[in-house]
């Protein structure tokens, strides 16, 4: 049953999504020239160097950014895991309440991917708007054990966690087509 209003949507979009961009009826002239330019422009990039699973594997930069990754997993799911558990333990005792109160972080992160993201897109640049959310969200979750006993302290705590965390996702995630180029075997 879950499962039916995605297939539904899938056939859908089968159905009305067209098949290249030449046949996208939103796309005016001046954008689907534009478009083709950017796709010849990126084929001719890639054509010259091709990489191997083995060049990626060895890459530290790979590494390292698997290891960020991991740390913001590792965050998201802590945050997630146990942000009901302090929401309990503040004094909140209805399941509903606490429901309620654990979706606002996750509204404070939506509104932090916005404003990253934009304010990194703003001034073009990738680096700070990675590093400075991350610590700031450290540093709100590593505070939350000494506001147990204060609710408001507790979600506030956790919604600018998140919206630190969570909101510097997307920005994070540009970072490896600065450096990984080409194409790789399939």
């Amino acid at each position: 049953l879950e499962a039916i209003p995605s297939v539904l949507l899938g056939v859908l979009t089968f159905w009305a999504l067209p098949n290249n961009y030449r046949q996208a009826k939103w796309l005016n002239d001046d954008e689907r020239n534009l478009l083709e330019q950017e796709l010849r422009a990126d084929d001719a990039d890639s054509t010259g160097s091709k990489h191997s699973f083995r060049d990626g594997f060895f890459n530290l930069k790979v590494w390292m950014l698997g290891g960020i990754d991991f740390s913001i997993l590792l965050s998201a799911y802590a945050m997630g895991f146990w942000m009901p558990t302090f929401i309990r333990n503040a004094g909140v005792v209805d399941t509903f309440h606490i429901g309620v109160l654990t979706a606002l972080p996750s509204i404070a992160a939506l509104l932090g991917m916005l404003l990253i993201g934009a304010s990194s897109d703003k001034h073009r640049e990738r680096r700070w708007h990675i590093i400075v959310p991350f610590l700031v969200g450290a540093a709100a979750m590593a505070s939350a054990p000494f506001f147990v006993n204060n609710v408001v302290a507790t979600v506030a705590l956790f919604a600018i966690a998140s919206a630190a965390i969570i909101g510097a996702v997307p920005v994070f995630f540009s970072l490896p087509a600065t450096f990984l180029k080409g194409t790789a075997p399939m």
